[in-house]
């Protein structure tokens, strides 16, 4: 009966295999971490002030704590109904996003994703829009909770 012998070659190959398997399985499971939405979570509402100090059709970056950390959202009022409050996060990386007026967009500077006024994604590498964040009126403030766990979607789409 002969005995099969394993060589250095053939246990680096092995090691390798073994290796680039375990690393794809990694990153499968992160791409598809990335592209869930996060859950629902029950945050505390934050009043955010009357509806009248944010401009028409013009996102203001407001502090929100909402979640017990100091973060920010941009608000967005409208001429009729409650406004739209996006998470200022992009969904690519999590990079703050900026407001650029003269371009009428968000932008990511991380990695250059762009967005428009209704938070549709319309460039760069972010595979959404950006995260909605509940909002409601009571009275004539503005009140905002956390993420609902939907996006503004692609403007092609």
């Amino acid at each position: 009966m002969a005995s099969e012998r394993i060589t250095r070659r053939g246990l680096l190959e092995w090691l390798i295999g073994i290796g680039t398997g375990v690393m794809g399985v990694f990153y499968l499971g992160s791409a598809v971490a990335m592209l869930k939405p996060p859950p629902a979570q029950a945050a505390k509402w934050q009043d955010l002030g009357p509806v009248t100090k944010f401009p028409l059709e013009s996102p203001t970056l407001v502090d929100y704590t909402g979640e017990g950390v100091e973060d920010g959202v941009f608000v967005v009022r409208h001429a009729q109904g409650t406004p739209t409050v996006f998470d200022f996060h992009c969904p690519h990386l999590e990079c703050a996003v900026r407001w650029f007026g003269s371009a009428n967009e968000f932008a990511c500077p991380c990695h250059g994703s762009t967005y428009n006024l209704q938070g549709q994604h319309t460039g760069g590498p972010a595979p959404h829009g950006l995260w909605y964040h509940a909002a409601e009126m009571r009275g004539s403030d503005l009140w905002v909770a956390g993420e609902t766990g939907g996006n503004a979607g692609n403007a092609s789409a």
